[in-house]
């Protein structure tokens, strides 16, 4: 979180929980966020997180890295893929 520019447009890839787009919403770090992730079910545990905080209730939820927009973002974060 904290390699994050401020007032960055971030996109999480393999968000999961989307944990972090959402605590970056929060604290203000960002201006928008896109949390992305190939499965339904990760997408759908996102969902809930942005559903449960004020802020993340706009967050755009993408199945596919190729539904990113090139002019959406200018920070990505790919970081702990495959729990395994």
């Amino acid at each position: 979180a904290e390699l994050v520019p401020r007032g960055a447009r971030f996109a999480d890839v393999g968000t999961d929980h989307a944990y972090l787009p959402v605590w970056l919403l929060q604290q203000g770090r960002i201006t928008g966020a896109v949390a992305s992730d190939l499965r339904p079910g990760p997408l759908e545990r996102a969902r809930g997180t942005a559903e449960k905080t004020p802020d993340g209730d706009g967050l755009p939820l993408v199945r596919r890295l190729s539904g990113i927009q090139p002019d959406e973002v200018n920070t990505i974060a790919i970081a702990g893929m495959g729990g395994e």
